[in-house]
Protein backbone atom coordinates (compact mmCIF):
# COMPACT_ATOMS: atom_id res chain seq x y z
CA UNK A 1 0.00 0.00 0.00
CA UNK A 2 1.03 3.62 -0.47
CA UNK A 3 1.54 5.04 3.01
CA UNK A 4 2.59 8.59 2.06
CA UNK A 5 3.43 10.38 -1.18
CA UNK A 6 6.73 8.47 -1.44
CA UNK A 7 6.55 5.56 1.01
CA UNK A 8 5.17 2.15 0.04
CA UNK A 9 4.82 -0.79 2.43
CA UNK A 10 3.68 -4.40 2.27
CA UNK A 11 2.47 -6.04 5.48
CA UNK A 12 0.79 -9.12 3.96
CA UNK A 13 3.88 -11.12 2.99
CA UNK A 14 4.73 -14.18 5.05
CA UNK A 15 7.77 -13.00 6.98
CA UNK A 16 8.80 -9.46 7.86
CA UNK A 17 7.19 -6.29 6.57
CA UNK A 18 8.95 -4.58 3.67
CA UNK A 19 8.91 -1.08 2.26
CA UNK A 20 10.48 1.29 -0.20
CA UNK A 21 10.83 5.04 -0.51
CA UNK A 22 10.93 6.87 -3.84
CA UNK A 23 13.25 9.88 -4.06
CA UNK A 24 14.41 12.20 -6.83
CA UNK A 25 17.58 10.14 -7.18
CA UNK A 26 16.12 6.64 -6.94
CA UNK A 27 14.58 4.14 -4.55
CA UNK A 28 15.65 3.09 -1.08
CA UNK A 29 14.29 -0.30 -0.08
CA UNK A 30 13.89 -1.41 3.53
CA UNK A 31 13.97 -5.18 4.25
CA UNK A 32 13.31 -7.94 1.73
CA UNK A 33 10.50 -10.47 1.28
CA UNK A 34 11.38 -13.89 2.68
CA UNK A 35 9.62 -15.96 0.00
CA UNK A 36 11.33 -15.92 -3.44
CA UNK A 37 8.05 -15.51 -5.30
CA UNK A 38 7.21 -12.49 -3.14
CA UNK A 39 10.69 -11.04 -3.67
CA UNK A 40 10.32 -11.24 -7.43
CA UNK A 41 6.85 -9.66 -7.26
CA UNK A 42 8.14 -6.85 -5.02
CA UNK A 43 11.05 -6.23 -7.39
CA UNK A 44 8.66 -5.97 -10.33
CA UNK A 45 6.47 -3.54 -8.42
CA UNK A 46 9.43 -1.23 -7.80
CA UNK A 47 10.77 -1.33 -11.35
CA UNK A 48 8.17 1.11 -12.61
CA UNK A 49 8.98 3.70 -9.94
CA UNK A 50 12.70 4.27 -10.53
CA UNK A 51 16.14 2.77 -10.07
CA UNK A 52 16.87 0.91 -6.85
CA UNK A 53 19.83 2.62 -5.14
CA UNK A 54 20.14 1.09 -1.67
CA UNK A 55 18.74 -1.69 0.51
CA UNK A 56 18.67 -1.13 4.28
CA UNK A 57 18.19 -3.86 6.88
CA UNK A 58 16.90 -3.29 10.40
CA UNK A 59 18.35 -6.59 11.66
CA UNK A 60 19.99 -9.81 10.54
CA UNK A 61 17.27 -12.43 11.01
CA UNK A 62 16.34 -14.62 8.07
CA UNK A 63 12.80 -13.33 7.63
CA UNK A 64 14.27 -9.86 6.99
CA UNK A 65 17.36 -10.59 4.90
CA UNK A 66 16.63 -13.80 2.97
CA UNK A 67 15.31 -12.03 -0.13
CA UNK A 68 18.40 -9.86 -0.60
CA UNK A 69 19.62 -12.36 -3.19
CA UNK A 70 17.06 -11.00 -5.66
CA UNK A 71 18.20 -7.37 -5.52
CA UNK A 72 21.40 -6.27 -7.23
CA UNK A 73 22.02 -3.30 -4.98
CA UNK A 74 24.34 -2.08 -2.22
CA UNK A 75 23.18 -3.05 1.26
CA UNK A 76 23.43 -0.78 4.31
CA UNK A 77 23.15 -2.14 7.87
CA UNK A 78 24.51 -1.96 11.39
CA UNK A 79 27.90 -3.66 11.80
CA UNK A 80 26.36 -6.34 14.06
CA UNK A 81 23.70 -7.02 11.43
CA UNK A 82 26.43 -7.52 8.87
CA UNK A 83 28.13 -9.99 11.24
CA UNK A 84 24.83 -11.86 11.62
CA UNK A 85 24.39 -12.13 7.85
CA UNK A 86 27.98 -13.26 7.24
CA UNK A 87 27.65 -16.02 9.85
CA UNK A 88 24.04 -17.02 9.09
CA UNK A 89 23.18 -20.68 8.54
CA UNK A 90 22.39 -20.71 4.83
CA UNK A 91 21.04 -24.26 4.88
CA UNK A 92 18.59 -23.42 7.65
CA UNK A 93 17.33 -20.37 5.75
CA UNK A 94 16.98 -22.30 2.51
CA UNK A 95 15.15 -25.14 4.28
CA UNK A 96 12.70 -22.63 5.71
CA UNK A 97 12.17 -21.06 2.29
CA UNK A 98 11.54 -24.49 0.75
CA UNK A 99 8.77 -25.17 3.28
CA UNK A 100 7.22 -21.72 2.92
CA UNK A 101 7.49 -21.35 -0.84
CA UNK A 102 7.87 -24.63 -2.81
CA UNK A 103 7.21 -22.77 -6.07
CA UNK A 104 10.17 -20.50 -5.34
CA UNK A 105 12.81 -23.19 -4.83
CA UNK A 106 13.80 -23.15 -8.50
CA UNK A 107 14.66 -19.45 -8.13
CA UNK A 108 17.39 -20.01 -5.52
CA UNK A 109 19.60 -22.70 -7.04
CA UNK A 110 22.66 -20.44 -6.83
CA UNK A 111 21.61 -18.62 -3.66
CA UNK A 112 24.03 -16.34 -1.80
CA UNK A 113 23.50 -13.69 0.87
CA UNK A 114 23.62 -10.05 -0.18
CA UNK A 115 26.12 -8.90 2.44
CA UNK A 116 26.12 -5.24 3.58
CA UNK A 117 28.90 -3.13 2.07
CA UNK A 118 28.18 -0.01 4.16
CA UNK A 119 27.95 -0.32 7.96
CA UNK A 120 27.74 1.95 10.98
CA UNK A 121 27.90 1.66 14.76
CA UNK A 122 25.57 4.30 16.24
CA UNK A 123 24.10 6.59 13.58
CA UNK A 124 24.29 7.10 9.85
CA UNK A 125 22.49 9.57 7.58
CA UNK A 126 21.89 8.65 3.96
CA UNK A 127 21.11 11.58 1.66
CA UNK A 128 19.21 10.90 -1.54
CA UNK A 129 17.44 13.66 -3.45
CA UNK A 130 15.39 15.70 -1.01
CA UNK A 131 15.16 12.82 1.46
CA UNK A 132 17.28 11.96 4.48
CA UNK A 133 17.33 8.47 5.94
CA UNK A 134 18.40 8.51 9.58
CA UNK A 135 19.69 5.07 10.60
CA UNK A 136 19.73 4.87 14.40
CA UNK A 137 21.01 1.94 16.43
CA UNK A 138 18.30 1.20 19.02
CA UNK A 139 19.21 -2.11 20.70
CA UNK A 140 16.31 -4.25 21.83
CA UNK A 141 15.09 -7.12 19.70
CA UNK A 142 18.75 -7.50 18.67
CA UNK A 143 21.89 -5.58 19.63
CA UNK A 144 22.28 -4.21 16.13
CA UNK A 145 18.62 -3.23 15.79
CA UNK A 146 18.20 -0.22 13.52
CA UNK A 147 15.39 2.28 13.15
CA UNK A 148 15.12 4.07 9.81
CA UNK A 149 13.56 7.48 10.31
CA UNK A 150 12.55 9.52 7.25
CA UNK A 151 11.60 12.96 8.63
CA UNK A 152 10.35 14.31 5.29
CA UNK A 153 7.68 11.59 5.29
CA UNK A 154 7.17 11.42 9.09
CA UNK A 155 7.69 7.66 8.93
CA UNK A 156 9.93 5.30 10.90
CA UNK A 157 10.67 1.65 10.13
CA UNK A 158 11.45 -0.18 13.38
CA UNK A 159 12.02 -3.81 12.48
CA UNK A 160 11.00 -6.18 15.27
CA UNK A 161 11.58 -3.59 17.99
CA UNK A 162 7.86 -3.04 17.38
CA UNK A 163 5.41 -5.70 16.24
CA UNK A 164 1.79 -4.60 16.00
CA UNK A 165 -0.61 -7.01 17.69
CA UNK A 166 1.97 -9.74 17.15
CA UNK A 167 4.34 -11.66 19.47
CA UNK A 168 7.69 -10.26 20.53
CA UNK A 169 10.66 -12.42 19.61
CA UNK A 170 12.98 -12.40 22.62
CA UNK A 171 15.66 -14.98 21.78
CA UNK A 172 18.44 -12.42 21.14
CA UNK A 173 16.91 -9.51 23.00
CA UNK A 174 18.25 -7.05 25.56
CA UNK A 175 14.91 -6.30 27.28
CA UNK A 176 15.77 -3.40 29.59
CA UNK A 177 17.63 -1.61 26.82
CA UNK A 178 14.69 -2.38 24.54
CA UNK A 179 12.42 -0.29 26.76
CA UNK A 180 14.82 2.65 26.55
CA UNK A 181 14.89 2.32 22.78
CA UNK A 182 11.10 2.42 22.65
CA UNK A 183 11.18 5.70 24.58
CA UNK A 184 13.55 7.12 21.97
CA UNK A 185 11.23 5.97 19.20
CA UNK A 186 8.43 7.84 20.95
CA UNK A 187 10.43 11.06 20.72
CA UNK A 188 10.55 10.97 16.91
CA UNK A 189 8.19 13.25 15.00
CA UNK A 190 6.32 10.60 13.04
CA UNK A 191 2.77 9.93 11.93
CA UNK A 192 3.40 6.31 10.98
CA UNK A 193 5.38 3.45 12.52
CA UNK A 194 6.12 0.56 10.17
CA UNK A 195 6.69 -2.40 12.52
CA UNK A 196 8.58 -5.58 11.81
CA UNK A 197 5.34 -7.55 11.77
CA UNK A 198 1.70 -6.54 11.78
CA UNK A 199 -0.08 -3.49 10.45
CA UNK A 200 1.28 0.05 10.35
CA UNK A 201 0.55 1.87 13.60
CA UNK A 202 0.93 5.23 15.36
CA UNK A 203 3.12 6.38 18.24
CA UNK A 204 0.21 5.83 20.64
CA UNK A 205 0.80 2.06 20.32
CA UNK A 206 4.28 2.30 21.87
CA UNK A 207 2.88 2.46 25.40
CA UNK A 208 0.95 -0.79 24.99
CA UNK A 209 3.94 -2.46 23.35
CA UNK A 210 6.30 -1.29 26.10
CA UNK A 211 4.03 -2.81 28.76
CA UNK A 212 4.12 -6.08 26.84
CA UNK A 213 7.93 -6.08 26.67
Amino acid sequence: MQLTDNVYVETAYEGANVGHVTTEQGIVMIETPQRPTDAVAWRTQMEGKGKLKYLIHTEGHGDHIAGGFFFDVSVVAHEKTRDAIVTADKKRILDAIAMMDPDGVSLISDYEFNVPVITFSERLILYLGNHTFHLINLPGHTEGQTAIFIPEEKVVFTGDNVNYQSPAFMHESVPLTWLQSLKKLGELDVDHIVPGHGEVCERSYLGEWSEFI
